[in-house]
């Protein structure tokens, strides 16, 4: 099973279209990866936070003392003395700046991450021009123009 899946990735569509990249390039494909998953767990620990608003919430209006694990994130910021008021103000904050900070990287990223790639898109169709060009004119007329043109722009734009 485990063999199957590994020669499973290497035949598929997105290992073939990483190796098309330089080995530099693909490293910086990976390092976008990485990021957006680090932009994710940024994501995950802001709700994580509004959830504990949500339940520092329902024991306050209850008047019971919030749950051992609310009680321990509130000792680790070192606000489980102070006022409810205080400490969902404190944990809202935090939260807001958790998804602020997220978005604004993902939106800074997300645009150099498609600056990156329609860059190598162009550079792409611009050998596989030099290619064809290159080519006996008996070679490029064995296809049509429309699928010589499909080739070139909108291969390059799929992969």
């Amino acid at each position: 099973m485990p063999l199957r899946f590994i020669s499973g990735i290497k035949k598929s569509i997105l290992t073939k279209s990483l190796l098309i990249l330089s080995k530099r390039d693909r490293l910086l494909v990976y390092i976008v990866i990485v990021l957006q998953v680090i932009f994710a767990l940024l994501d995950l620990a802001g709700v994580i936070i509004l959830g504990l608003i949500g339940s520092l919430t329902v024991s306050g209006v209850s008047g019971v003392k919030p749950g051992n694990k609310v009680y321990n994130f509130l000792s680790l910021l070192h606000i489980e003395n102070e006022k409810i008021q205080f400490q969902a103000t404190v944990l809202g904050l935090i939260a807001a700046v958790f998804l602020s900070v997220k978005s604004l990287l993902t939106l800074l990223f997300n645009r150099k991450s498609a600056y990156f790639l329609s860059r190598r898109g162009a550079f792409i169709s611009r050998g596989l021009m030099q290619k064809l060009l290159g080519q006996n004119l008996l070679k490029i007329n064995e296809r049509s123009l429309m699928e010589t043109i499909n080739i070139v722009t909108n291969g390059v734009s799929t992969i």
